[in-house]
């Protein structure tokens, strides 16, 4: 008779992973992060996924012309009357959700509700899924705009792609940040990294009015920081009064409109620490890129062994999501997750 041999480390390393979970699961608080409203300060939440905002992947526009706002704030939906320059909802490349098509001529303006957005607020965080058609232009593809007057000048935050309006401030590349505080000061541009037609970027701006600071991410990794960006301070001039998703706010030219798919815009009136970016790119790499991941893999070094244990331990008790860690694959981490997860590391 053949026997399956079970070696005394393996068992012993097993028995100290249910220990320790046991005894954490009776002394620490467990938060899961679920989605952008997770965190406090969501003024803007565009899904391509889930354009009709009922939280059920799919759908169309609201009475075929508008993109609900799924924020906490719920008062910035999008919309565009003009059937010729409305965008249309397609199933994207990336795990087979949906995402918003403009073809190079379309926009959408965001609710009156929603102005005053980043009225007197210490900073901003703006965070673009995006991916684009077009392999270069020499004009700008606005991807997300807020400005607090009706024309480009008075642009105080956005988010595009190969802009050459104007030099940049900071840095080179395809990507770019713009803005500025005052009325007074200059409008500042940085940029980085380089686009790839068709694949998915996530662009993060950090506008931090306090410090005057502008700080550009793209799929993760600081990309330039410009550190004189503006007049530090609070002001009603970062006040909004014109939002606009696809091209420039600018309410009597609208140009540098965006060609190719956004996927989702995400609007905080606030600076996100490092880690709550983290939290934020965690989610969306497992929602347009789920299925990718190595079930198990928790630290990243490509194999699944006992090494993985105390960071499974870090994501099931942080208030965090890795995929890696998603044993059961049910779109959460929890304890449910355990078996699961005992069970990849001794298959």
């Amino acid at each position: 008779m053949r026997c399956n041999i079970v070696r005394p480390l393996r068992i012993f390393h097993t028995l100290t992973l249910v220990v320790i979970l046991q005894i954490v699961f009776t002394t620490e608080a467990y938060c899961q992060f679920n989605d952008p409203r997770d965190l406090s300060g969501n003024v803007l939440w565009l899904d391509g996924a889930d354009v009709d905002g009922d939280f059920v992947n799919g759908g169309s526009f609201v009475n075929n012309a508008r993109w609900v706002d799924k924020s906490t704030a719920q008062n910035a939906d999008a919309s565009q009357g003009n059937m010729v320059q409305r965008p249309t909802v397609v199933t994207s490349p990336f795990n087979n959700l949906t995402a918003v098509e403009f073809d190079g001529n379309d926009f959408m303006d965001v609710s009156d509700a929603a102005f005053g957005m980043l009225r007197n607020v210490e900073g901003a965080t703006m965070i673009g899924v995006l991916t684009t058609d077009r392999m270069n232009s020499n004009n700008a593809l606005r991807a997300l705009m807020v400005s607090s007057g009706s024309n480009s000048a008075a642009t105080r935050a956005g988010i595009n792609l190969y802009d050459s309006f104007q030099a940049s401030s900071q840095g080179s590349g395809d990507f770019g940040l713009a803005g500025r505080r005052l009325d007074s000061d200059g409008f500042q541009r940085i940029e980085g990294g380089n686009v790839v037609v068709g694949e998915l970027a996530v662009m993060t701006g950090v506008f931090d009015y306090q410090a005057g600071d502008l700080t550009l991410f793209v799929n993760g990794q600081q990309e330039s920081s410009f550190t004189s960006f503006q007049t530090p301070g609070l002001t009603s001039d970062t006040d909004s009064m014109n939002i606009r998703v696809g091209a420039d706010a600018a309410l009597n030219q609208p140009r540098g409109f965006y060609d190719g798919q956004v996927l989702e815009l995400i609007v905080y009136d606030r600076v996100l620490s490092t880690s709550e970016l983290e939290l934020v790119n965690d989610y969306i790499s497992q929602k347009w890129n789920g299925g990718s991941c190595m079930l198990g893999d928790v630290d990243s070094s490509g194999t699944v062994d006992f090494n993985d244990i105390p960071a499974f331990v870090t994501v099931l008790l942080g208030n965090t999501f890795q995929c890696e860690a998603d044993a059961d694959e049910s779109g959460v981490v929890d304890f449910n997750d355990i078996p699961a997860f005992v069970a990849i590391l001794l298959g």
